[in-house]
């Protein structure tokens, strides 16, 4: 009975298959953990944010890439930047250490307030995302308004959760690294009489980063609940909370720089400078707290027929208290401005709902699989309108002074930011042939922002244009594991926010406009695995910091390009990630004639991944695995007058499987950047962020 309920619970959720076969000892048939299919392998067979609710990926005309849990725990991983290592369309932005992760994709940034997400609900990336009550990290590439409404035509980021499990299911995980860093995770799940399930994580840690004195608290916990209220509805509810206290390393950026300093010069200083080495103060950290709470249904109210809904509320608070280099400050000796900036009591809190009708009828031999759908969002940015941001002492980039804590204080928090989107949409899968399908779809937004930055906190810009965003497909299958598509999309997102260090830092810019022309094919190999590859054209709106120092929207952006992806079993014991892109990104249309022609600032030619993970023909239960990363060289600066070099990066890593007794543990190592090799990852907006030195990361985790 039980698991009749909790299988047709699953079952409504989407696809149900056993759980990764390292921590659940797939070979023995009396262990069956009913995860859903996100969380086990190196391959999806399925993906959710492409679209309106799961579809097959062979059936998709976007590139999709999903990491299952398996992967990332094999990988250990412990952030997005290391997620985004295995798409080689992705690109980390965010340069302080300790602060949040964000990324670009296919050359363009994702915005903070449109870019990422949590089973399709707005999550505000003002905070790092835990990992282990994730079941899988999505990436869109490529426009995704119709989907999402107002995001960034580089794609998305959406975050899986893991769900409850048919059988009790019980984990535990100890984990630690070389930088200091220590925690412990467990994770329990099963049913609670006949028709509900649960799954909760929980986790306590201490992170420490590879930058000297960058450690601190974090505490995790989350609680899934799946309820079959009937056999036709199902009602989830989910909560998460996190705590997490770190120091905020200062950024170096190419505007932290005198003047007069030659490009030698400069390169000098960074060759000198130890990526360890601590820049703020002992008494600046980032304490952050993130609470979230969502509720769905699914109601399958006829049979070819389903009403979806969901609701999610979000509440970040953090108190920002940080050093930073001031502008235009370093000498040819390393000396610069200490600048303190202390904004304590900032609060994200976005509310995001949506209801939907998904449905199949057929109009004579045509048949169509419908989606109408209706979508809002509220979301507030709070913050004090002018805390404390000045000089506090002169400090050097190879012995940092330490400043004695200025004690100082702050305005009350207000809005300075407001957005509210209402949106309706509809799509149509129209399936002329068993061959061939076309894909037909809209979106219609109401936007309206709002910012109150005049000096008695009154609105001093409003955004409210009605927006349509439409979509057209057609997907070819000369066979059923083969699928050949063509895409057209339209896209309007939220403009940027000025960056900390920028003259007019947390201005929010107006709306903008993408369109992307995409041609992809995608083929399922041995059975096990996907490969896919995709040629894109998008054009959007340039935003960039001028010479003044000021971030402004000038100009359009081109971005032509190639992608080419592999992803699963290849052979009973071969597992492989793997992946290249070729980028053409240039500036047009701007003001600046000296901008014409080139290539916007953080964005390489090309970039190259693969992951492979082997289990050795041994009766111990070993494996092996590596991964090689590489990239071309990025410019700075959208002028192309500063570029930072290319990289090749190796990883390796073990894992043994073992027995304690009836439980069945597994051993991890990783060893990150084994050359030590010096180098940036990412140079968004001009800053210069070090990549990490070899660090080996260990684990070992059980199933009771």
């Amino acid at each position: 009975m039980t698991l009749r309920y909790v299988a047709a619970a699953l079952a409504l959720i989407g696809p149900a298959t056993p759980a990764s076969a390292n921590d659940t000892a797939a070979d023995d048939a009396s262990v069956i953990i009913v995860t859903g299919e996100r969380e086990r392998g190196y391959r999806a067979e399925a993906q959710s944010v492409a679209l309106f609710g799961a579809r097959p990926v062979l059936d998709t005309p976007f590139s999709v890439s999903s990491f299952s849990i398996e992967l990332l725990q094999d990988q250990q991983v412990r952030t997005l930047f290391d997620v985004a290592k295995n798409d080689p369309s992705v690109v980390a932005t965010d340069a302080a250490t300790g602060f949040y992760d964000s990324v670009a994709i296919r050359g363009f940034t994702l915005s903070n307030s449109s870019g990422y997400y949590r089973e399709g609900l707005l999550y505000q990336n003002q905070a790092q995302s835990p990992f282990e009550n994730k079941a899988a990290v999505e990436i869109l590439k490529g426009v995704a308004g119709l989907r999402f409404g107002f995001a960034s035509p580089g794609g998305i980021v959406n975050y899986v959760m893991k769900r409850p499990t048919s059988a009790p299911y019980r984990f535990v995980d100890v984990f630690g690294d070389s930088n200091g860093g220590i925690g412990a995770h467990v994770d329990i799940g099963g049913p609670i009489g006949d028709t509900l399930g649960f799954r909760f994580n929980g986790v306590l840690a201490r992170d420490a980063l590879f930058v000297d004195d960058v450690a601190g608290p974090r505490r995790m916990a989350s609680l899934f609940l799946a309820w079959q209220a009937a056999p036709n509805l199902t009602v989830e509810l989910e909560g998460e909370y996190q705590f997490r206290e770190l120091e905020q390393n200062a950024t170096i950026s190419l505007d932290s720089f005198q003047p007069g300093l030659t490009r030698d010069q400069i390169r000098g200083l960074l060759d000198r400078y130890d990526r360890r080495t601590y820049l703020g103060q002992s008494w600046t950290t980032y304490p952050t707290s993130n609470l979230i709470g969502s509720a769905r249904v699914k109601w399958q109210f006829a049979p070819d027929w389903s009403l979806r809904a969901g609701i999610q509320k979000m509440n970040l608070v953090r108190d920002q208290n940080a050093t930073y280099i001031a502008f235009q400050s370093i000498d040819a000796a390393g000396n610069f401005d200490s600048e303190l900036y202390y904004q304590p009591d900032q609060r994200r809190d976005p509310l995001t709902a949506e209801l939907a009708i998904e449905g199949k009828f057929a109009t004579g031999p045509i048949n169509h699989d419908v989606v109408i759908g209706a979508y809002h969002l509220a979301n507030r940015l709070t913050f004090p309108q002018f805390g404390f941001y000045d000089v506090i002492g002169r400090s050097n980039l190879f012995n940092p002074v330490r400043i004695a804590d200025p004690m100082v204080t702050s305005d009350p928090s207000f809005t300075g930011v407001r957005e509210r989107q209402w949106s309706l949409y509809a799509t149509d899968f129209v399936a002329l042939t068993d061959r061939l399908t076309v894909l037909v779809g809209g979106r219609y937004t109401r936007p309206k922002f709002e910012t109150f930055f005049n000096p008695d906190q009154s609105r001093d810009s409003l955004y409210e244009k009605d927006v349509f965003t439409p979509v057209g497909a057609v997907i070819y299958k000369p066979a059923p594991s083969v699928s050949i598509y063509a895409t057209y999309a339209e896209g309007f997102e939220q403009g940027g926010t000025a960056p900390l260090g920028t003259a007019n830092a947390n201005q929010q810019l107006p709306p903008i406009t993408s369109r992307q022309y995409e041609i992809g094919a995608k083929a399922e190999l041995f059975a096990g695995a996907t490969l896919a590859a995709a040629v894109f054209d998008i054009d959007r709106s340039l935003e960039r910091i001028d010479d003044s120092n000021r971030y402004v929207q000038d100009g359009r952006q081109r971005h032509r390009g190639f992608e080419l992806t592999l992803a699963g079993q290849l052979t009973r014991d071969l597992r492989v990630v793997g992946g290249l892109q070729y980028l053409d990104a240039r500036i047009r249309e701007t003001d600046n004639l000296a901008l014409l022609g080139k290539r916007p600032s953080n964005v390489p030619e090309w970039q190259g991944n693969v992951f492979v993970d082997y289990r050795l023909p041994l009766q111990a239960d070993l494996a092996v695995n590596g991964g090689v990363y590489l990239s071309s060289s990025k410019f700075a600066d959208e002028i192309n007058s500063f570029a930072v070099d290319g990289f090749a990066r190796l990883d390796l890593g073990a894992r043994y499987a073992f027995d304690i007794g009836n439980a069945r543990a597994t051993l991890r190592l990783v060893v990150e950047n084994v050359f030590d090799s010096n180098y940036f990852t990412g140079v968004g907006f001009g800053a210069f962020q070090f990549a990490a030195p070899r660090t080996a990361r260990l684990s070992l985790s059980t199933v009771l």
